[in-house]
């Protein structure tokens, strides 16, 4: 879900209130950040964020390690939006599978200070999101290659069979005659 700039002040206090958790990562990046690292950051949160059915994952520049907001220059411009941090989506994409990429990436400030925040969507179904053609997953607060257990749950995922589940609303007139027909010769 794309978010109102005015909303996402709240947004990372609350983020901000919890320690850092496999969907959400955040760096000072005062004035740079390495591209390597914030490609497989982008997968690990991806992925995890499909294993804990999150609605996305979060990185935050511009946020220390004890969670306090210090700001970045990171692709700083002197007009917002800026050109930058647009071009960042498809540099980003360049290197991942699926055709993924940045969800939105915001840049506001708190307390006076800039911050930018880059939503990331989850993997997509049954199919891990890499970075150069490799899965990462976080564990805790680091950044591994994923291990085979979560490469397994993810391939291993099924879409739930809606024709086993009751429908309440449903009436006779819903049923497809030939359907009916069929079901009853057998």
């Amino acid at each position: 879900m794309i978010r109102q700039l005015s909303e996402m002040p709240s947004l990372v206090r609350s983020l901000l209130a919890d320690v850092e958790t496999e969907v959400v990562e955040h760096k000072e990046a005062k004035r740079n950040f390495d591209f390597e690292k914030l490609g497989k950051y982008f997968s690990a949160l991806s992925n995890e964020a499909n294993l804990r059915n999150a609605e996305c994952g979060w990185f935050l520049f511009g946020v220390t390690d004890k969670r306090k907001i210090c700001g970045t220059a990171y692709r700083k411009e002197e007009r917002r939006p800026s050109v930058g941090l647009r071009a960042l989506k498809h540099e980003i994409a360049e290197n991942l599978n699926n055709d993924l990429t940045l969800e939105e990436v915001y840049e506001f400030d708190v307390d006076g200070k800039r911050v930018v925040a880059l939503q990331i969507p989850p993997c997509e179904f049954a199919s891990p999101t890499t970075w150069r053609g490799v899965p990462w997953s976080r564990e805790n607060s680091s950044l591994k290659e994923m291990p085979r257990f979560k490469l397994e749950a993810i391939w291993g995922q099924s879409r739930p069979d809606w024709s086993k589940r009751v429908s309440f609303e449903a009436g006779l007139d819903d049923l497809d005659a030939e359907a009916v027909k069929f079901a009853c010769e057998r």
